[in-house]
């Protein structure tokens, strides 16, 4: 488009919510101009021109996704009935409480699931190996006394 011709209003609309969508990883931005059945310099440029109006709608549109799930959630919690619980399989009341564990923690900011890698952790690897080469050293420097027991040799060096 030539400078100082407008953009069409549903022209920016499109390019916004093609920018949306791609934002939300819904398809890459190339995709989502020839769904919008924008040309791509057109978008480009556009969603350049509107990178601000792009950048404050990402929060409410991931407040809307949110309250969507929200809602999906309520749904499927009032459609499960004590009736129904009574009728579930162990596996079924088992998924179910994974599921609403699972969820109740992410809404409240927890983790979801905990596979502790933390720095914490690697430190204590760290000590460990440190002293399995102490132990290893300590043992070198002692007798070792073996024992059998029904045919099996054991170790039963003396430990600190």
């Amino acid at each position: 488009m030539a400078q100082g011709i407008e953009t069409p209003a549903d022209t920016v609309a499109e390019v916004l919510d093609a920018a949306l969508c791609a934002n939300a990883g819904m398809h890459s931005e190339k995709h989502a101009a020839r769904r919008a059945k924008i040309a791509w310099q057109c978008y480009s440029r556009q969603r350049a021109r509107y990178e601000g109006v792009v950048a404050a709608l990402v929060p409410v549109q991931t407040a809307a996704l949110e309250r969507s799930w929200e809602d999906i959630a309520y749904r499927a919690q009032a459609a499960i009935t004590d009736r129904k619980l009574v009728r579930a399989s162990p596996r079924d009341l088992a998924v179910i409480a994974g599921i609403a564990t699972d969820k109740r923690a992410i809404l409240r900011g927890e983790p979801s699931a905990i596979v502790g890698h933390t720095h914490e952790a690697a430190g204590s690897l760290d000590r460990l190996c440190e002293a399995i080469v102490a132990e290893r050293e300590r043992r070198s420097t002692l007798p070792v006394v073996v024992e059998t027991v029904h045919n099996h040799e054991i170790d039963v060096t003396p430990r600190k």
